[in-house]
């Protein structure tokens, strides 16, 4: 427990530097090449060095504004919240309602919004207006700060100039089409839209399987149809294709299906870093479970665990992959804690469909682990669990 405070602290103070970073390296242009302006020079001339210490609160403003735009434009279409990350700060909705927890990840750090389309509506009006909420929103922000930058003097005025500077950069960076570490910027996505086609179809298609799960279908009750189309998707991006594959993988491992369910899982840990860093982590988690439940392969599990640190993680499918690790590892009184975590986190889960494979899983492992039976393999268990 102890250790992974501490990696989590470390993992904080890692991403306040960083932040800090941004903002500095911000702060560091606009002096460098605004020196010569008499409006720049005199906004900055009274700021000194421990003003760096407000640039992490001006870039997750600048992020949150971005993101905030991201939400408020799919609300306005109808969409409903799903997920909102700046920075190390998350709130997402579950079963319960919308919960706040911290998310410790360089992959999240740029900040992540989500909300899911309102099904008996057209998605593409509704994905259009999300996509451009995020730049609209950093760009209003920029104009309001320059704005404000020419109303004030001293600090004030020189925050609101940075502010200003960041969130222009925020706005120039995703409104540009382009792919990075596994993501379409917002530019990208846009243009996709406009454009129509085979990937926008594919991506209504994960829509539609993202909206049953949401609702509460389990995995194996998932539409056939629409799955059999995702396992067919011709476009060539990656993220989309390991999407597919692992609603598949889910499917066919809830319905008992294992032999599909390992050559999805053989492919999908072929192909896990195609998906883009601090969501990678949930795929690797459920890449952890299976090892132990189906293939009782210690080493491997215990890999994928470590794999899975961090990111946007289900917390009862993270706790019940630690749960299933340490029965590997005779372990049982760290077996038995974790599983007391799955069960209560449960409710929290932003996949109701997913919590119901879940909540079946944890009440088999919970029975036996209440069972002094040594003779029960974990494979055992799993096979209970999804008939």
């Amino acid at each position: 427990m102890k250790r992974s405070k501490l990696v989590k602290g470390l993992g904080a103070l890692l991403m306040v530097l960083l932040l800090a970073g941004s903002g500095a390296a911000v702060g560091f242009l606009v002096a460098k090449f605004g020196v010569e302006m008499p409006f720049v020079r005199t906004r900055l001339a009274g700021l000194s060095g421990w003003d760096l210490l407000v640039m992490p609160l001006l870039y997750l403003l600048v992020i949150g504004v971005h993101e905030g735009g991201h939400v408020l434009g799919g609300l306005s279409r109808g969409m409903r919240f799903l997920l909102f990350i700046v920075g190390p700060l998350q709130w997402s909705r579950g079963g319960s309602g919308i919960h706040f927890s911290w998310a410790f990840n360089l992959g999240t750090l740029g900040g992540v919004a989500a909300c899911t389309p309102d099904p008996v509506r057209p998605a593409r009006p509704q994905l259009l207006r999300l996509v451009a909420g995020g730049p609209l929103a950093s760009l209003l922000l920029a104009l309001l700060c320059f704005a404000l930058a020419t109303l004030s003097t001293g600090r004030p005025g020189a925050y609101a100039l940075l502010t200003g500077a960041l969130s222009l950069l925020i706005f120039s960076l995703t409104a540009v089409p382009m792919r990075a570490g596994g993501f379409m910027s917002d530019g990208m996505q846009f243009v996709e839209l406009l454009r129509g086609g085979r990937g926008v179809e594919e991506r209504n298609v994960l829509m539609a399987l993202m909206a049953q799960s949401l609702a509460g279908v389990r995995p194996a009750q998932l539409d056939q149809r629409l799955l059999k189309e995702a396992l067919a998707f011709a476009d060539p991006e990656p993220l989309r294709k390991v999407a597919a594959r692992l609603y598949a993988f889910l499917h066919a491992w809830d319905a008992g299906q294992l032999d599909v369910a390992a050559e999805h899982r053989t492919w999908l840990g072929e192909h896990i870093r195609d998906y883009p860093d601090g969501f990678r982590q949930s795929l690797a988690i459920e890449l952890a479970l299976f090892a132990a439940l189906e293939d009782s392969d210690q080493v491997r599990a215990r890999e994928w665990l470590r794999q899975g640190r961090g990111g946007v993680v289900d917390a009862s499918r993270r706790a019940l992959a630690e749960v299933a690790v340490a029965c590997l590892e005779d372990q049982l009184e760290t077996a038995a804690a974790s599983l007391q975590v799955a069960h209560h986190a449960l409710p929290r889960g932003i996949d109701r469909g997913l919590a119901v494979f879940s909540a079946d899983q944890i009440q088999v492992i919970q029975s036996k682990l209440c069972t002094p039976s040594s003779a029960v393999t974990m494979s055992q268990l799993s096979v209970e669990a999804v008939k």
